[in-house]
């Protein structure tokens, strides 16, 4: 296998983000269900007007018609509460609200999604990703030992806790939102990009790199440190006659410091080789966990071909020193997206046939 065969195999791994995959903030009352959501793993709304038994015969009776499913959701709402409609106009608009909380919930929050919850205050964030399409069944030790008795659970693996100063600022109007469950698709990339640092969206492949400098940025370290990057993504792709140019790459830049860097582009290859470059350039490429190093057997011929790119000749090895001197001001972090990849590969493990 040569090396543009190497680079076509591993671009076709990196993840993909699915276009039906939704993003939800469910509130936590004021954050005191936070920690019960985060330690029984599962998202809640408590709300009672409905039994499971005819959640499940409107689900049997309307399937995916979401109008006939809101009215008649709405309608038992209503019974609950013996509104009459024409009469109380607040109570109707209170009515409304509730039947579409639970509609969304039932129906809308799928296996896959990615749901955020805030502590008080929000001064913590959670995300995770939901489990199951359906209303969750919890059993009484299960319901007992979490102290909720909702029947609107679904479980949740949460994946990251967050410090919310840690967040790009374009997340903080998501916690200005007041109701127990909001759509928050709108963020999709800001979200993607908090939780992964190599991925596919809306057919955009992107890196993400985190910069973890706590105090002011050089410009000429972060505009030095791009130089860097396009110039040998350039020089290494002539070399080798791969048919990618840094021309390719777009850039979203959010630095809060710490803060991250997106370059994002069309062509997957040239993301995937600018992860590769940020992570051999300027010191070399290993896990945190040592398990993965530029030794490892099955993708010898990429590491490689970068490592000796890089050690070539004098004016490169200048290159890789000045490269090492701006991630190590800016304290940029090598992609661990990139890392599982490359580790996936060299295992040969779910290669595309």
């Amino acid at each position: 296998m040569n090396l543009i065969d190497e680079f076509e195999l591993l671009s076709q791994l990196i993840k993909v983000i699915p276009e039906k995959k939704k993003y939800w903030l469910v509130r936590t009352q004021s954050g005191d269900l936070y920690e019960t959501f985060r330690t029984n793993e599962f998202i809640a709304l408590e709300h009672y007007e409905l039994s499971l038994s005819e959640l499940n015969t409107i689900r049997n009776e309307f399937g995916n018609d979401y109008d006939k499913t809101y009215k008649a959701i709405r309608s038992l709402v209503e019974i609950k509460h013996e509104v009459k409609l024409n009469n109380d106009e607040e109570k109707a608009r209170t009515i409304s609200l509730i039947a579409s909380q639970i509609c969304r919930f039932v129906f809308e929050v799928k296996k896959g999604d990615i749901v955020i919850i805030p502590s008080k205050n929000s001064d913590n964030v959670s995300f995770g990703t939901v489990l199951e399409s359906h209303i969750g069944n919890f059993n009484n030790i299960e319901i007992l030992k979490s102290g909720v008795d909702s029947l609107l659970k679904k479980r949740v693996e949460w994946l990251k806790e967050y410090d919310r100063e840690r967040l790009e600022p374009d997340l903080f109007r998501i916690f200005t939102a007041h109701q127990a469950l909001n759509d928050i698709n709108y963020y999709a990339q800001a979200i993607e990009r908090t939780m992964n640092d190599l991925y596919v969206l809306n057919n955009e492949a992107h890196v993400i790199i985190n910069v973890g400098a706590e105090y002011k940025i050089s410009a000429k370290d972060l505009f030095g440190f791009g130089y860097e990057i396009l110039e040998s993504i350039d020089e290494y792709a002539s070399i080798h006659n791969l048919e990618i140019n840094s021309q390719d790459l777009n850039v979203t830049i959010n630095l809060n410091s710490p803060g991250k860097i997106d370059l994002k582009s069309t062509i997957k290859k040239t993301t995937l080789i600018t992860a590769i470059i940020v992570g051999v350039m300027g010191g070399g490429l290993e896990s945190k966990k040592g398990q993965f190093s530029l030794t490892s057997p099955g993708i010898s011929g990429i590491l490689k071909s970068i490592d000796e790119f890089k050690t070539h000749n004098q004016e490169r090895r200048m290159r890789d020193q000045i490269f090492s001197q701006y991630k190590d001001s800016l304290q940029i972090k090598t992609p661990d997206d990139m890392i599982k990849l490359l580790k996936q590969f060299s295992e040969n493990k779910d290669l595309p046939k």
